[in-house]
């Protein structure tokens, strides 16, 4: 009798995609399964290929962050519509609330149709706890680490490395088989940076400028060069949705200081 039960309880969890419910009748299942903290009924929503990427555990975590957060789906509707014979894709626009406040978000749900039937391939529910959640702050690598790097890749000849840590108007003069040939020119020459010592620190807006006594040695002598090293900060954001879930600083080096080491040689 109890194996007979459990065969049957399966049947119904499987069962509760309809075989008549259009893409849109589906989504309205999820977001009432959702704000009734159904995670069964979420589960069985999903596709074959979204049940490797979300196990079941994944789906009553995040229920339960749901419930401890007290996060609700306030109202929604479909903004936009496409739709084939196994695949479907629906944007929504939804209002979710957290004790009181509201947030209006996008999200895009794709479905496809296995046997008669339309399932879901996402999940939109990380987002409803973003669009609560205030954006990390990246700080900034300071000045000094951008030029430890810079000496760690010259003497390594590491060109990509380098290319890398440019700034985009010292790219716009200067390539990385510009960036090759000077670093061709260090190895046949043996040019090696033996220490840096920041004689000076200049704040000037978003720049951050060291004077730094380089020391180099090449062909078995020894000269030091003193020069503004200079590191430009531009701001970015990383966003899924429209949501913005990181946002920083990115250091880049704003000099080319090829030539002088060139000139000193």
């Amino acid at each position: 009798m109890k194996k007979l039960l459990t065969i049957l309880i399966l049947l119904l969890l499987a069962g509760c995609v309809s075989k008549s419910m259009a893409p849109k009748d589906v989504a309205e299942l999820l977001i009432k399964s959702y704000n009734d903290r159904d995670a069964d009924t979420i589960y069985n929503l999903l596709s074959s290929p979204a049940k490797l990427n979300y196990s079941k555990d994944y789906v009553e975590d995040e229920i339960k962050d749901a419930s401890r957060l007290n996060i609700t789906v306030h109202d929604w509707n479909i903004v936009e519509e496409s739709l084939n014979y196994s695949k479907a894709k629906l944007k929504l626009k939804v209002n979710v609330t957290r004790d009181g406040e509201i947030r209006n978000l996008c999200v895009n749900l794709t479905l496809s149709k296995e046997g008669e039937r339309w399932l879901i391939n996402d999940l939109p529910f990380y987002l409803f706890k973003m669009v609560f959640t205030p954006p990390a702050i990246v700080t900034p690598l300071p000045p000094d680490i951008f030029l430890e790097c810079f000496v760690n890749a010259y003497n390594e000849r590491d060109s990509k490395s380098i290319y890398k840590m440019l700034s985009d108007s010292i790219k716009r003069n200067h390539s990385l088989s510009d960036v090759e040939s000077e670093l061709k020119f260090a190895e046949n020459n043996k040019i090696e940076i033996t220490n840096t010592k920041i004689l000076k620190r200049v704040n000037i807006a978003n720049k951050r400028i060291l004077t730094v006594n380089f020391t180099l040695s090449f062909n078995g002598s020894v000269k030091n060069l003193v020069y503004n090293f200079s590191i430009i900060y531009i701001p970015f954001e990383r966003s899924i949705n429209g949501l913005i879930y990181e946002k920083g600083w990115n250091g880049f080096i704003d000099c080319w200081i090829f030539e002088k080491f060139k000139n000193i040689s």
